[in-house]
Formats: C-alpha cells, sequence, structure tokens
C-alpha cells in the first residue's frame, strides 16, 4: 500500500452493533481494536480500504465503516452518468441494509438522482446519519419534500444544508414538521417560487424548538423568505447562537428574531461583495472574511465595524481572497499594512489567517519580503489551496 499514514480520526463506528461471527479468531489479524485502528489509518484512501476488506471476514467490517461513512449522490459529473450511478448504489445498500448503518454523510442531488431514486434513498435504514446535504435546482415535488420530512426525522441529525427551490410555501413548511431535536447546524440556500399564505396552517404546529449552533444564510436565501425567521411555524430558537455565516446585509438579521442573538455570537463568517457592517456584534471572538475580486480594502473596512466591546475579546481574524489574482509585491505590501493598522485596534489579537488561491514563486520563498510590516511575535498562518470546508463553524474554541 502506497498511502502515507495519517492520524486516524476518532472511530464513528464504534457504538454500532458488530455483526455476529466477525472477529472471532485468535490470531493478531483477527483482534477487532488493533484491526479497527490500522485501518482507521486509511480512513481517506478508497483504494486501500477495499483491499483491506478482502483480507478476511474479520476486516471487512472496519473496513465498510470507512468507505460508506461519506455517500455523494449526484453531486457532479453528467447527469446520466450520475443518475446511474446513484442506481447502482442504491442496488448495493439495498441488498446490504447494514451499510446504511455506516452513513455518517450524506450529499446527495435530488434532481439529478430523479425523484424515484431520491425517494429510495430517504427510506434507507440510517442509524448514524450526522450531516445532510441536499441540492436540486428545479421546484422540489410533494413527494421529495416528505422524503426530505423523514431524512431530518432521524434523532442522529446534527447538519443539515439544503439548496433547493420549493413550489410554493406549503412544500417548504412541511420538511421541518419532524425536525429532530439534535439539530444544531443549519444552512438555507433555499428559495419559493410561489410564495403564498399556507393553505393549512394549522397542520405547521412546532411541536418543540430546536436551539441551533450555527446558522449560515446561503446565495440562495431570498428577502421573501425572511418573515419564516419570525414566524411561529419556524422550529428553531435562535437565541443561543454561537456562529453565524451571512452573504448579504446584516439589517435581514438585526430585523428579525435574530436580534438578541447577536449578543451571543462568538463566530461570523461574512462572504461579501462590499464591506459589511459587524457592529451589531458585540461578543465576538473570532471573524472570517471572503472577499470576491482584487480589492482586499473591504477586508479591512469590514473589520474596521467590529464593535469596540469586541476588540479585546477577538483572537482570530481569517481573510479568504477568492477569486484571488496573482499576488505581486504590491498587492501584499497592502494586504501587508492593512494587517499592521488593524492590528492596532484588537490588542488581544493571536491568529491571522490567509487564504489564497494563487502565489508566486518569490512569494513562496520570502514572506519577509513581502511583509516588511509584520510581527513575527504574531502566528501567520498561509494557505496558497484552500480547501472548501462545510464545517466552517468548528473553529470557535
Amino acid at each position: 500500500m502506497s498511502t502515507v499514514c495519517k492520524s486516524p480520526p476518532p472511530s464513528r463506528q464504534r457504538d454500532l452493533k458488530r455483526p455476529q461471527g466477525m472477529g472471532s479468531g485468535t490470531s493478531l489479524l483477527d483482534i477487532p481494536e488493533l484491526i479497527e485502528h490500522c485501518v482507521d489509518f486509511l480512513h481517506d484512501s478508497t483504494l486501500d480500504l477495499r483491499a483491506c476488506s478482502l483480507v478476511n471476514r474479520a476486516w471487512v467490517y472496519p473496513a465498510q465503516s470507512h468507505i460508506f461513512s461519506e455517500i455523494l449522490l449526484g453531486i457532479s459529473g453528467a447527469n446520466q452518468d450520475n443518475r446511474m450511478r446513484v442506481s447502482r448504489l442504491l442496488e448495493i445498500l439495498e441488498a446490504a441494509p447494514h451499510l446504511a448503518g455506516f452513513i455518517s454523510t450524506l450529499r446527495v442531488n435530488a434532481e439529478i438522482a430523479g425523484l424515484e431514486n431520491f425517494l429510495r434513498i430517504c427510506s434507507l435504514p440510517f442509524t448514524c446519519l450526522r450531516i445532510l446535504y441536499i441540492a436540486g435546482g428545479s421546484n422540489l415535488s410533494p413527494q421529495a419534500c416528505f422524503g426530505i420530512r423523514e431524512l431530518l426525522s432521524f434523532p442522529t441529525i446534527e447538519s443539515f444544508s439544503i439548496f433547493c427551490r420549493f413550489k410554493n410555501t406549503d412544500n417548504f413548511l412541511r420538511i421541518w414538521e419532524l425536525c429532530s431535536a439534535n439539530l444544531k447546524h443549519l444552512l438555507l440556500g433555499t428559495s419559493i417560487s410561489d410564495m403564498q399564505t399556507p393553505t393549512c396552517a394549522e397542520g405547521f404546529a412546532v411541536h418543540h424548538r430546536i436551539a441551533l449552533y450555527s446558522l449560515e444564510l446561503g446565495y440562495g436565501f431570498p428577502s421573501n423568505l425572511e418573515w419564516w425567521l419570525d414566524d411561529s411555524r419556524c422550529p428553531f430558537d435562535f437565541s443561543g447562537l454561537k456562529a453565524l455565516r451571512i452573504t448579504r446585509d446584516t439589517g435581514v438579521i438585526r430585523r428579525s428574531v435574530l436580534g438578541p442573538a447577536l449578543r451571543t455570537i462568538k463566530l461570523v463568517v461574512a462572504d461579501v461583495f462590499e464591506a459589511v457592517d459587524l457592529s451589531p456584534f458585540v461578543r465576538l471572538t473570532e471573524v472570517a472574511v471572503t472577499i470576491f475580486g482584487p480589492d482586499h480594502t473591504q477586508a479591512f473596512e469590514t473589520i474596521s465595524t467590529i464593535h469596540g466591546s469586541s476588540r479585546p475579546l477577538v483572537r482570530a481574524i481569517r481573510f479568504h481572497l477568492l477569486p484571488s489574482p496573482i499576488l505581486d509585491l504590491d498587492t501584499c505590501l497592502q494586504i501587508d499594512r492593512g494587517i499592521s493598522e488593524t492590528r492596532e485596534h484588537f490588542p488581544n489579537l493571536a491568529i491571522v489567517h490567509i487564504t489564497i488561491a494563487t502565489a508566486t514563486p518569490a512569494l513562496t520563498k520570502s514572506l519577509d519580503q513581502y511583509f516588511p510590516l509584520w510581527d513575527h511575535k504574531l502566528s501567520l498562518q498561509w494557505n496558497f489551496l484552500p480547501t472548501s470546508s462545510p464545517m466552517w463553524y468548528t473553529t470557535i474554541t
């Protein structure tokens, strides 16, 4: 095997019941704890995990637990090929239902998968599904909405991201009826084609409030859905939010039930095309700003709006430049000056993290020349190739 060993992640399936007959041998290769520890090092190499599953019966369980831990259906590639792959995978999961018990992350495009396949996905016997991501461009059918409702009812669900268009308000409200009380992280990139008063409002009663830890209002979150944040049929309690990611002006937040939560939020991630006012957030400890285009002044203007009571609390500021031009000396000097001026207003700042997509060879070799004002007593984290992480809220300490 050619895979470079990495630290294994915490096992996600230790609490699953081991199928009878596995790990009953007496040799070292049959000791379950030792096997799981070895296989954990290969968690990100599907080819090696497949090879492990062929060693003997005792190795099948831990290898499968990683192979099927994250399932992507119809997320990328040609629609025709995607639909065939979805159908084939569903045949495997339906023939061996215990494999669905290994799935902790499910990402599916409902439109590409097709309604029949999507409903088959929703009926799988998930037992440890934690992260759910659903996309789909066209209007979701009522049947698909009922399918999403079933997925959200699993008590293990912790994170839900949705990028879909709903035909009407009824369909949108329907998906939350059985929502798990354990849901903590929500991303809404949703729109409704035909906004109207629900036809059967009494059928959408909220039986319990779900305390969210993080909220992201994605690019698809339209102004005609702002009412839902304040509506009695919204099942979420925003009063204890710790992390907020926004892609639009914070006015929508100040005007809604989210207002009181501004005093509890520790992390704000702002994906902006122009400077954003962060003054309403008075308990910030971390800020991340994504800037689109070459004008880096927007980032520093956004940082300058942080409330005075938050400035002693801020420990980390992160800049993500996207899309990034080649960073020449002049551009780096501008960023360097901005960082130097920013630090003067944040006495306890410990980390400045800059993420870019491209850089010149000279930059990678000599940061001192490109950042002459940089105080090396402060930790600098510099990533040349940013990674996309849906778990953006995990940086909060």
